[in-house]
Parts: C-alpha cells; structure tokens; sequence
C-alpha cells in the first residue's frame, strides 16, 4: 500500500498548468476566463482522474501604445525643398490621440526652412497641396496607422558634404510618459537626386472585383542640382537612352 501511494503522489506531482495569454489589441472590458486541468491516473482506483479548478475571471484593461516610423536618411540639394514621410500606428487597445513636435536639432550645419508636418492623406509621401498641417492627432483608433510628410528648405548657403538634423516625438494623450521619437538626416550633396513616389486608384481596404480596371501611377521628380546620367537600355527588345523606371505589379493584376 506504501508503494502505491508513493507512485500516486508522484503522478499527481506531474500537474501542467495552462493559462491564457493577453494579446495587446483586446479590447478593454473584455473578459478572459481561465481553469486549470489536471489529470492523473489512480493505480489505486484503476482509472484517470480529471480535477479542475475554480473558473478565474479577468477584465482587460486599457493599454496605451504606438509607434512612430522610421529614421530616415535624404539627400538633397542647396535650395531644394524635400518631404521626409513616416507613419505613426496605434499599437495599442484604446482610441487615443497623440501630440507631434518637429524640431531642427542642433550640432549640424543648419536648419530647414519652413519645417512642417503634414497629414500625408493619400500617402504618396510628398507634402501635397491642400493635405493640412498637424501638432496632433485626435481619436486615433487601435490598429490604424497614419501616414506623416515632413516638408522644409534647405538653405542655400549650405555646400556639399554638410548635414541638417531633425527629430519628431510623438507623445499619448492618455500616458504622457509614453513617447516614440524618429531622428532624420539630410545629407547635401551636388548631383541627380530622383524622388519617386507612387498612387493607385484602388484603396487596399475595399475589395475589387474580377476584371476591374486599376490605375497606378508612378511619379518621378529630379530633385537634385544636375540632370541624370543616360544610359543606353533595352526596353521591350528595342534600344532606348536615358533613365529607366521599373515598376513590378502587385500580384492578381
């Protein structure tokens, strides 16, 4: 008898305890039930035995979170203006809104002119006409990611080889301890600079339907001090000079 205790107990010992896992985005007040189950089997009973738990109840909290993308590294001419996108996405399981700061920091060789963030509405990344300006964000709901412009000058008295350091925070409403910064670069440089950036006609959220016409457009603008260097190319099995743009569609078009 002594010995079938002792391999009872030893079974029972073998208890594995699970539990449920929060993920970031759940809901606040939404409520999580947990039981543990443990199984063992009763040599002295002959059988498995199943014991479970009292059911544990938790309610989600709200949890604040974002983040703000990505560090950026531009060339750019004396006298050129120039757009620097990011995107801020609300990570966390709240609606909250978030206050911008754009700042030229010091220790490099000047300032951009004009510097401004703008809502980059139809995320093309360029500062376009009639897209507002923003210091905050209102009612940003969990999952949505905003697209940002940084649009400025540089100066004109500045040469090659010197840089323009910039930074924007972006801080919650709801946790003003939590803040995320992106830290950009604009490095002068004499020559061809192409800034392409790229629309479609069909928004990636509404489905389309089978043998609908997209249209995609490609736009590529020289900002730089000099014209591109031609080439001789083959395109479509005839030879062609100057600057090729290529552009893989999606798949499915």
């Amino acid at each position: 008898m002594k010995l079938l205790a002792a391999i009872r107990i030893a079974v029972i010992s073998m208890l594995v305890m699970t539990s449920v896992l929060l993920h970031a985005a759940t809901a606040p007040g939404t409520a999580l039930l947990n039981q543990a189950e443990m199984r063992y089997f009763d040599p002295l009973e002959g059988r498995v035995v199943v014991v479970r738990s009292n059911i544990s109840r938790v309610m989600v909290g709200e949890s604040p979170a974002f983040t703000l993308e990505e560090d950026k590294i531009r060339a750019a001419s004396p006298g050129q203006s120039i757009s620097l996108e990011h995107t801020l996405t609300n990570t966390g399981n709240v609606v909250d809104s978030y206050t911008l700061a754009l700042d030229n920091r010091g220790g490099d060789a000047g300032d951009l002119q004009g510097l401004t963030v703008y809502l980059d509405s139809n995320g093309n990344g360029v500062a376009d006409p009639g897209e507002p300006a923003v210091t905050e964000l209102a009612s940003v709901p969990p999952g949505t990611t905003v697209n940002l412009v940084i649009s400025g000058t540089v100066p004109a008295s500045l040469v090659s080889g010197d840089e323009i350091h910039l930074s924007l925070q972006g801080q919650s409403r709801l946790d003003g301890g939590l803040t995320d910064t992106v830290l950009d670069r604009v490095v002068i440089a004499d020559g061809a600079s192409l800034v392409l950036s790229k629309s479609s006609s069909q928004s990636c959220e509404v489905p389309q339907a089978e043998g609908a016409i997209l249209d995609y457009r490609v736009s590529v603008t020289n900002v730089g001090n000099s014209t591109p260097m031609e080439r001789m190319l083959q395109v479509s099995g005839q030879p062609e000079q100057g600057v090729l743009v290529e552009d893989a569609l999606p798949g499915n078009v």
